[in-house]
């Protein structure tokens, strides 16, 4: 469950990127980030492209750790992300580091202000945001 997540938390922020016009064509080499994503596996040139472009971090030193599971927190991140682009910072008072990426996830909308930071994201979640990105994407494309 925690590879779909991720899977599906990746093609969200690549279609996201896509739409706000971020995407580009990177060579395979170019866009190696992280060393234990392989090129070749099913989103390896993604999660590379997208480690590149900034919308992606790793967990620790060229490491991304594709198995590892996502919290509520992070997800917060990776969708502001997804929305603002990579080069967003929020400015923060808040001692919990996560705190103001989850209130401008909620603030847009894309969670549920009763959020606990370290509860693992669901393919729920995912879902519901997937469809809460895409009706933005409608709205601004009219």
């Amino acid at each position: 469950m925690d590879r779909k997540i991720i899977t599906l938390l990746l093609g969200l922020l690549l279609f996201s990127s896509f739409l706000t016009g971020c995407a580009g064509t990177y060579k395979v080499e170019a866009a190696h980030v992280f060393d234990d994503v392989p090129d070749e596996s099913t989103w390896g040139h993604a999660i590379q492209v997208l480690g590149y472009q900034g919308y992606v971090c790793g967990k620790k030193d060229r490491q991304f750790i594709p198995d590892a599971t996502v919290n509520r927190a992070e997800m917060a991140v990776l969708l502001v992300r997804a929305k603002y682009g990579p080069d967003f910072v929020p400015e923060s008072e808040s001692v919990l580091w996560c705190q103001v990426w989850i209130d401008i996830a909620v603030a847009d909308g894309l969670m549920s202000p009763d959020v606990d930071p370290t509860a693992p994201a669901t393919r729920a979640d995912v879902v519901a945001l997937m469809w809460l990105m895409t009706q933005d994407a409608r709205e601004s494309s009219r």
